[in-house]
């Protein structure tokens, strides 16, 4: 298991854990501003929960890495040291960075 800090800019929101190959966790600290919470998490975050595990999770990371279809993937895998496509790996390697939000792990 690896544990990382997940933030929305400057702000530390939570922690984003690797349980496993295609198992994640996120947990996310009480009483936040709802535009401080990731998307995928809204309506659950908004009913009270503040962890999130299987499907809920793994689509976070999903949601944020280049797809397997995309023209050039072959090229960027390589470009980032990977033999093939694995969606955990990028959203690792690219810090959970995605360009339509700033949230992030460290």
């Amino acid at each position: 298991m690896k544990d990382y800090k997940l933030y929305d800019g400057d702000i530390c929101i939570g922690t984003f854990k690797v349980l496993g190959t295609d198992n994640v966790e996120v947990d996310l600290i009480p009483n936040l501003n709802l535009f401080n919470v990731p998307c995928d998490f809204w309506k659950g975050y908004k009913s009270g929960r503040t962890k999130f595990t299987g499907k809920e999770a793994w689509n976070f990371v999903t949601d944020r890495v280049i797809p397997s279809y995309r023209h050039g993937i072959n090229l960027y895998l390589k470009h980032i040291g990977l033999k093939e496509y694995d969606p955990l790996e990028i959203f690792l390697h690219n810090h959970g960075r995605y360009t339509q939000d700033s949230f992030r792990i460290e």
